[in-house]
């Protein structure tokens, strides 16, 4: 376990998103069971699925595209029948075999956007000490044949906490944003543990690319490199200054940090290929937030299938 103390710019947040959710006291979860959780018809800029599998109100916000609802849909990740948003087909993976957190486990939201990045964001920006665990599919991937730019041929799939705006107005990414990350790149294949600093530094430029995100990220810690595809449970849980780490129950790291004393939290995705065909979206297959998540933190998955 790594401790490291750093002084960083305090937020002052002066007020919250248009929605009443309060991860510091109430606990929510979702399954993932069916639906999409982008649409944001009701006029309010949110939605407020009621799908079962849900524990608690979840109102979702989406980056881009307004909510449309065609994206974030929940598919069954063992079938050859889901296609990215440009229409390419995306391949099935195993189903969440063995995570007792899971009552569905061959079912997952999938997030992305053909056009560079996709969230799925909750909860209230001065939200502060809550937790957030999340089954999420991690897969090595090196640059495709396809993609002329090998630099740049990867897909990000991360869980952030205390992401300090709203991000469907900002218009941006969550790691163009802020907030503290669980974050996983399918070149490099490792889950790093990460605070996103708010420069918007080209993030999705070939030199920030080729540096890693260097100027818009601090790596904090992080595992080996994974070999094969599998499904792992991340953890990020945030008190006071304390931010805590883990992937499949193993602290990955620890900090003392104030950047960012509160926020939302959010499941995000970003691609960098040069042709969407090589998107395969992140894919997650619960989701739990709040002071006391009703999910296990160190009940996962049989990861000796999958390693």
């Amino acid at each position: 376990m790594r401790k490291l103390s750093l002084c960083g710019m305090f937020f002052v947040l002066v007020s919250a998103v248009s929605f009443a959710q309060d991860l510091d006291t109430v606990s929510v979860f979702d399954q993932f069971n069916s639906g999409s959780r982008s649409d944001q018809a009701n006029g309010l800029g949110y939605s407020s699925p009621t799908y079962p599998g849900i524990t608690g109100t979840i109102n979702y916000i989406t980056s881009f595209e307004g909510g449309n609802a065609d994206e974030t849909k929940v598919y069954d990740v063992t079938t050859t029948a889901v296609v990215n948003d440009i229409g390419a087909g995306i391949p099935p993976v195993l189903a969440n075999s063995g995570d007792t957190s899971s009552t569905t486990q061959n079912m997952a939201v999938y997030i992305g956007d053909g056009g560079g990045g996709q969230n799925l964001q909750f909860g209230e920006l001065n939200d502060a000490d809550y937790t957030l665990v999340t089954a999420m599919w991690a897969e090595p991937r090196p640059a495709p044949g396809d993609d002329t730019l090998p630099a740049t041929g990867w897909e990000r799939m991360y869980a952030t906490i205390r992401i300090p705006v709203d991000t469907s107005a900002s218009g941006n990414n969550v790691d163009a944003e802020g907030g503290y990350a669980i974050n996983f790149e399918t070149d490099h294949a490792k889950f790093q543990a990460v605070e996103w600093n708010p420069l918007n530094a080209g993030a999705l430029g070939a030199t920030a690319v080729a540096n890693r995100d260097a100027a818009v990220r601090t790596v904090y810690g992080e595992s080996a490199a994974i070999s094969v595809g599998g499904w792992h449970v991340l953890k990020i849980s945030a008190l006071g200054s304390d931010i805590k780490f883990y992937v499949d129950g193993v602290s990955i790291a620890e900090i003392t940090d104030t950047t960012f004393a509160a926020g939302s939290a959010g499941l995000c995705y970003r691609e960098r290929f040069n042709t969407g065909n090589n998107e395969r979206q992140g894919k997650f297959d619960y989701v739990g937030a709040g002071p006391t998540p009703t999910i296990p933190s160190t009940g996962v998955a049989r990861w000796d299938l999958f390693e």
